[in-house]
């Protein structure tokens, strides 16, 4: 019996995928997002991916990325499904997937899953092409979106500072290519894993009391103290938290420097809300329309 793995937030294309799947007789795992997922390889790996790409807090873009990158999950078949293959189709087949599937109606899930499961049985690897989009066109609000979520990512994961996003809980979403190196370890392994635990210090209970008032509507910045500050594998840092409502929820920017003198550090750090202006929006551009999910 083969072990598929979906991916989708679309609720509703979930379904149908994994109802497709349970027909020719797979055993289904299901994810919300790139972030649960990562969560689900580490319990278990699969011998199918079927992931889509425009999602909430891991993209299917960065989900490729990270399975490539590592060595246990680096041969791991995957299908990409997503509504930006047309728009997006250089970057699409970038990905170094198995299967690149264009979103188009949903009476085509069936064949499209079919496929899948046929080349996975065939050996067919790295299939540069990509089916479905026939009878789709382009969309040009697609495309802008898309230039613009590149340019803001481009500057997340190039600037000098370690940024963080957190979910509600604390738990780690997006860590910049500084983030690594700070923590001193892959985005695998950072991803999914909850914030308090890199940081030690007087100030860590604060850090965590500060997360937890934030839902009965408490401050939305955390500043640590410059007389304390708080530490990463012995590195002395300085931690500024902002928190971001979003209708009922809110998610949490965070900016981490290295704690040189007072004077210099204080000169930085009045520089930060340029930067979580620039994590917002990035942030946004991550969870883009539902004309672009569509």
């Amino acid at each position: 019996m083969l072990k598929v793995l979906v991916v989708e937030n679309n609720p509703t294309i979930l379904k149908l995928i994994s109802h497709h799947l349970k027909a020719e007789g797979c055993q289904v795992t299901i994810a919300p997002d790139g972030l649960a997922a990562l969560v689900q390889l580490d319990i278990e790996q699969p011998d199918i991916l079927f992931t889509d790409i425009i999602m909430p807090k891991v993209s299917g873009d960065q989900l490729c990325k990270i399975i490539r990158e590592d060595k246990k999950l680096k041969d791991l078949f995957i299908a990409v499904h997503s509504s930006t293959s047309l728009e997006d189709n250089r970057q699409i087949l970038d990905l170094d997937a198995d299967v690149y599937i264009a979103k188009g109606p949903t009476v085509n899930l069936r064949e499209h899953v079919l496929h899948v499961l046929d080349q996975y049985k065939k050996g067919v690897r790295r299939d540069k092409k990509t089916i479905g989009g026939e009878k789709l066109y382009p969309r040009e609000i697609t495309r802008e979106l898309l230039l613009a979520r590149k340019h803001y990512q481009a500057i997340f994961d190039n600037v000098a500072e370690a940024i963080v996003e957190l979910d509600c809980t604390g738990q780690i979403v997006q860590a910049n290519v500084a983030t690594q190196m700070l923590l001193q370890k892959e985005a695998i392994d950072i991803l999914s894993s909850n914030f308090l635990e890199y940081i030690e210090g007087e100030e860590k209970q604060d850090v965590k009391d500060w997360i937890a008032e934030i839902k009965n509507g408490g401050s939305t910045d955390f500043k640590s103290n410059y007389e304390n500050p708080l530490c990463i594998n012995n590195r002395k840092i300085l931690l500024n938290l902002v928190a971001i409502r979003e209708s009922e929820d809110f998610f949490v920017i965070g900016i981490l420097q290295g704690h040189n003198s007072t004077k210099n550090n204080r000169g930085k750090v009045s520089k930060n809300s340029g930067r979580i202006q620039c994590s917002r929006r990035y942030h946004r551009l991550r969870h883009p329309s539902d004309g672009l999910q569509a």
